[in-house]
């Protein structure tokens, strides 16, 4: 017990605040250890020091390279490709060569630049000409259509549904 007494008793200062333990001298068989070995411990450390910062530099730039590439796939899948991966490939050959950064607008250059690797966004169906207003066909139906929505008739609209069909 006075032991611990007298520690305690020296780390109090009159402030009655207390100072940390004084430090102590390292054993003497560590000084004593050959500095070659601790030299060569060092040299081990700073390889695999070395290795693990390339390593991590490695992942990075993985990690980079897949969000880039999961970007343009974004990109192209709003721009609807024929063929996903040559579009990814033609929009980033695009981006590299114009020193785009953003994802989005290489693709919006490469729609520009090769438009029949993406679909069209505009209707494809034909739909038929509208008849021309001064045939007799056209006259009656618009007359039967007319009637029909006038009186509501069963009659009238069965005539204009036929005329419409005979067209």
């Amino acid at each position: 017990m006075n032991e611990t007494a007298s520690v305690e008793q020296t780390n109090e200062t009159a402030e009655g605040g207390v100072q940390p333990p004084p430090t102590q001298s390292p054993p003497a068989e560590v000084s004593a250890e050959a500095p070659g070995e601790l030299q060569q411990e060092l040299e081990t450390l700073r390889e695999r020091l070395g290795r693990t910062e390339s390593r991590l530099a490695e992942a990075q730039r993985s990690a980079d390279e897949l969000r880039r590439r999961r970007d343009f796939e974004r990109e192209l899948a709003h721009a609807s490709p024929i063929d996903l991966e040559t579009a990814r490939l033609v929009a980033e050959s695009i981006a590299r060569e114009r020193g785009i950064q953003d994802a989005a607008k290489a693709v919006r250059e490469a729609v520009a630049a090769k438009p029949f690797l993406f679909r069209s966004r505009e209707p494809s169906g034909v739909m038929a000409p509208e008849p021309d207003e001064g045939s007799p066909s056209s006259r009656m139906r618009q007359e039967a259509a007319e009637e029909a929505m006038r009186t509501g008739d069963r009659r009238a609209v069965l005539r204009y549904l036929r005329a419409r069909r005979g067209e």
